[in-house]
């Protein structure tokens, strides 16, 4: 917290340079006091941004800084804490001294009264989220490979009075460290179904499916909130693990059933009627029966429209052409930096 705090101020500075800088710096501002008090401002955003606590807490950080723009609009501070569950996701914490250095400079260019600059703000972290989302969370590149990037950053926002400007030059600068379409694609289309990989999954037809959507409007797939026994939506493997009957695509060891193309995201309930029914008849269900427990859930329903010819033959095929075309998607459009 010490050196995030630091480089919120100051920029990069290695560890064992930490504590020299920190007292250098404590000289500069006029002493302990000053420095202490500080400390504890940074403290409350470090707290609030790093744990999984609901919206109320982002709502009463912006309310403490009298950022009406923020706190009274409940899609803005939904918004926020929806960002923010993202990074975490991710466990980049490079994140954290950047967003706290552009809050001040937001605050400072007269934020807290501004809608457009409040807009602002959450493209800014709503662009990190993406850009961790690719680089880090699908292509496994280090967190740290925008470490200087970020510190520099935080320098020009402690400095800045214009927050609409130096925000459009970060995600300009962020933009130009994207991984590829290739490299994206690639990773991508590798992910599978595993305890480690089950929140990821989750995340990611969660913002698929409410791509476009204000928080309002939203259904909520991806839930990272702890000691919960069972969650409202679980993913589903289309072509099962253990089919009920024999069919010709009945999977076998070199079937990839686990990959991210034979799986969705529906209500456990309607999950558990499905059960391990084949493909084909799993579609007849989900446009009949259980059509009403998916009408909340748009991608779904562009599943089984693009997908029910292939459900009598749901093959290795068929799911790795199901996991380019979200890969496609994924990367030109619901992770698109705008």
């Amino acid at each position: 917290m010490l050196k995030y705090f630091y480089m919120s101020k100051k920029g990069l500075v290695r560890k064992a340079e930490l504590y020299k800088k920190l007292k250098e710096y404590c000289k500069m501002i006029g002493g302990a006091q000053q420095l202490v008090e500080q400390l504890l401002e940074f403290s409350v955003f470090y707290g609030a941004a790093r744990k999984e606590e609901g919206p109320g807490v982002i709502r009463k950080y912006f309310q403490s800084l009298d950022c009406r723009s923020i706190s009274t609009e409940q899609d803005k501070f939904e918004r926020v804490h929806i960002a923010l569950q993202g990074l975490r996701l991710f466990q980049v914490s490079q994140v954290f001294p950047l967003i706290y250095a552009a809050i001040g400079a937001f605050v400072r260019s007269g934020g807290g009264n501004s809608r457009s600059l409040a807009k602002m703000f959450i493209r800014l972290l709503e662009s990190m989220e993406k850009y961790h989302f690719i680089n880090n969370a699908v292509c496994d590149r280090v967190g740290n490979e925008v470490e200087k990037l970020y510190a520099d950053f935080c320098v020009q926002y402690e400095q800045s009075t214009d927050f609409e400007k130096t925000t459009s030059d970060f995600i300009e600068a962020i933009k130009k460290q994207v991984a590829s379409e290739d490299e994206f694609r690639i990773r991508f289309c590798e992910i599978c179904y595993s305890a480690d990989t089950l929140s990821l999954i989750a995340y990611i037809f969660d913002r698929m499916s409410n791509n476009g959507l204000d928080p309002g409007e939203r259904t909520r797939i991806f839930n990272p909130e702890k000691g919960m026994r069972r969650r409202n939506h679980n993913i589903e493997h289309f072509l099962p693990q253990n089919p009920a009957e024999k069919s010709a695509s009945e999977p076998d060891e070199s079937v990839a059933v686990d990959n991210i193309g034979n799986l969705l995201a529906i209500s456990f309930r309607a999950n558990s009627s499905l059960g391990n029914l084949s493909p084909a008849k799993k579609i007849e269900a989900l446009k009949g029966k259980l059509a009403k427990r998916i009408h909340n859930l748009p991608y779904v329903n562009a599943f089984i429209q693009r997908y029910e010819k292939l459900s009598a033959s749901w093959d290795n095929a068929a799911i790795a052409k199901r996991a380019e075309d979200l890969s496609i998607e994924a990367y030109g459009d619901v992770w698109l930096i705008k």
